[in-house]
């Protein structure tokens, strides 16, 4: 396919317009700076063609990048001047210039809104970094793409590309899951609005820290995230309020049993069933050691009567009971160390611990943060 495969056409002598695109600024309205090329059209032609491109300028930045017409209902005056930006674009994205190429390509879009042209801006977008965006124009030229590729099958490999893009794009990007939990209101994510129909997928964003803004009923929330290219996280607008919202890795540190605020209790509690653990184990152990003393006196070379056999079996079950109370005081103290020291040294919920038991080995798993 080549690139200006869209805009075949057979030259005729007629008027040739031109509009070029250039990036005033983010966010500006005002995106369109119009250039009149040529012709052999009569001069009161050429002012019309220049009242329509100053008419141009007044549209709002996201009803110029709506797109222009269909491919397949363009006239030949629309695809002439279409290609003429597409070749423009594609020999400044050669030179390395994306932003300008991205201007030029987005031009075109606006004259004949084809899935090749939008597919050339998403690629424009991802190398001035701005990838996110990619992301998303990757996304919508495929969907583009898989409807036109209905009537004219040559959009297949277009929609195939663009699927291509988006899961090459999405490795640089981080993703927000954005709950409103049945609330109405205005949402942006990283100074863009975004509407209700994007939530159902996680919101492509630049790596970095991300703000999250709601209004509803004159109250403003904001949740403020980090984000790892690859990483996702998730916030709730369920209460509104400022408090900042965790990241999904954030939220895996936090135990289960970890009582945030209440760490210095949950380690005293823990701590003191180690204590009386370790009471166990002296105080069964001292009596075990008692029967043993009396025993070993009564039992020359170590023959018993049978009349002492109750005795050994009372010190043998205070051995165990005095091991088993070891093993609790040891997991006890360990566990109550681990939620005490971070919290005492850090200030409370500065780290979570858990239990791990298995055959032959128990212990605790403490993580700081």
């Amino acid at each position: 396919m080549t690139e200006s495969e869209d805009f075949e056409y057979a030259p005729r002598p007629r008027l040739a317009v031109a509009v070029d695109v250039e990036r005033v600024s983010e966010g500006s309205g005002a995106g369109v700076l119009g250039r009149m090329v040529a012709g052999t059209a009569s001069e009161g032609r050429r002012w019309a063609v220049l009242v329509a491109l100053l008419a141009l300028l007044a549209l709002p930045h996201a009803a110029a990048h709506a797109g222009g017409v269909p491919v397949a209902t363009a006239t030949e005056d629309q695809k002439r001047a279409a290609n003429k930006l597409y070749e423009s674009g594609s020999a400044r994205s050669k030179s390395g210039d994306a932003k300008g190429a991205f201007a030029d390509f987005r031009a075109s879009y606006d004259i004949v809104a084809s899935p090749n042209t939008r597919l050339r801006m998403g690629r424009e977008l991802a190398a001035q970094g701005r990838n996110a965006e990619a992301h998303r124009e990757a996304k919508a030229t495929e969907q583009m793409a898989r409807t036109a590729a209905q009537t004219d099958k040559k959009y297949l490999d277009t929609e195939r590309s663009a699927r291509d893009d988006a899961a090459q794009f999405a490795k640089r990007c981080g993703f927000l899951r954005v709950a409103l939990v049945g609330r109405r209101g205005v949402l942006t994510v990283a100074g863009r609005p975004v509407g209700e129909q994007e939530l159902a997928s996680p919101i492509a964003v630049d790596p970095g820290d991300v703000e999250v803004t709601f209004r509803e009923a004159g109250e403003l929330a904001t949740r403020k995230v980090r984000l790892s290219a690859g990483a996702e996280a998730g916030v709730s607008f369920a209460q509104m309020g400022t408090k900042d919202a965790p990241t999904r890795r954030e939220a895996e540190l936090v135990h289960p049993f970890d009582m945030g605020e209440g760490q210095r209790i949950t380690g005293y509690a823990v701590g003191g069933v180690g204590v009386i653990g370790m009471g166990l184990f002296i105080g069964f152990g001292v009596a075990n050691l008692g029967i043993y003393s009396d025993l070993e006196d009564q039992c020359p070379d170590e023959l018993c009567p049978a009349a002492l056999e109750e005795d050994a079996d009372r010190g043998r079950s205070f051995q165990t009971a005095a091991n088993v109370g070891l093993v609790i005081g040891v997991i006890g103290l360990a566990g109550g160390a681990g939620l005490l020291i971070p919290a005492l040294v850090w200030g409370d919920n500065a780290s979570s611990a858990s239990l791990q038991i298995g055959p032959g080995y128990a212990g605790l798993e403490a993580r700081f943060r």
